[in-house]
Order: structure tokens, then C-alpha cells, then sequence
């Protein structure tokens, strides 16, 4: 598994269904503001450990979630679980622990949204580890 760790810029667009005509992020549908919907999805989530993938990935939005500015960012943490290891000192090669099958090694990644107001389209930030990454991660819950 490579150990990189990258950020991935994502522009988020809404377009009318069936065209590519894209709506204000702000206000897409007259009133609903995609900084908002982003938020309360994020709130709601928070906390709780959400298992995607078979129950084989969990993903857990933290607590440390901040918004100012029309800025939303945070951190999610991600891990593999569905197995028993043994988790082993890699100098010494002596156990020191039996992962249980409820448990998952967590990875903290960071990402960031910027929502302007009175434009056509908004940023995102994703950390990524490895394989591990925000996107996939918050995607499989959306």
C-alpha cells in the first residue's frame, strides 16, 4: 500500500436536470443554499461511526468541525474493520495486541469546502492516505 499523502481539488457544480446549465450554488433550487445543505449533512453525521462497504470500512465524521466565512472543514477518520490482527511490533515482531472484529485502525484526513455566495460553483479539499481518502469516504455516506 503506498503511504502518499496528496490533496485533491474538486470543483461542485449543480446543473439543471438533463442540460449542463449550471445554478447559483447559493441558491439552486431559489432558496436552498448548498453551504447549508453541506453543513446540517455534516452535523448530522457527526459523531457516529457509519460503515460502508459490507461493514468492512468505517468512516467517522469528528467532532472538530468548524464554518465561518462560507468555509466548512473538518476532519474524517477512516479504517478498515471486519477482521481480527495481530498487531505486532515491526522491530521485534512480538504481539502486542489482537485487533477485534469490531475494531478499525482510524486514519484522520482533512478536508475544506468553500461555498461562495452569487457563483456558478464551489471547491473542495480532500485529504487522501494511502487508499484511504475523503472523497470516497464521504461519498459512500452521501
Amino acid at each position: 500500500m503506498s503511504q502518499s499523502v496528496s490533496i485533491s481539488l474538486y470543483a461542485l457544480r449543480i446543473t439543471r436536470r438533463r442540460t449542463s446549465d449550471p445554478l447559483p450554488v447559493a441558491t439552486f433550487d431559489g432558496t436552498t443554499d448548498l453551504y447549508d445543505l453541506i453543513y446540517k449533512f455534516l452535523i448530522q453525521h457527526q459523531g457516529n461511526s457509519i460503515d460502508i462497504k459490507g461493514g468492512t470500512r468505517s468512516v467517522y465524521i469528528t467532532n472538530d468541525l468548524n464554518k465561518s466565512d462560507r468555509i466548512i472543514q473538518g476532519q474524517v477518520e477512516v479504517g478498515n474493520s471486519g477482521f481480527t490482527a495481530s498487531i505486532k511490533d515491526i522491530q521485534t515482531g512480538q504481539e502486542n495486541y489482537q485487533q477485534k472484529v469490531t475494531e478499525a485502525a482510524m486514519i484522520p484526513l482533512h478536508f475544506r469546502f468553500w461555498i461562495p455566495k452569487d457563483q456558478l460553483f464551489g471547491l473542495t479539499a480532500m485529504q487522501h492516505f494511502g487508499d484511504a481518502g475523503c472523497k470516497t469516504a464521504l461519498s459512500n455516506i452521501i
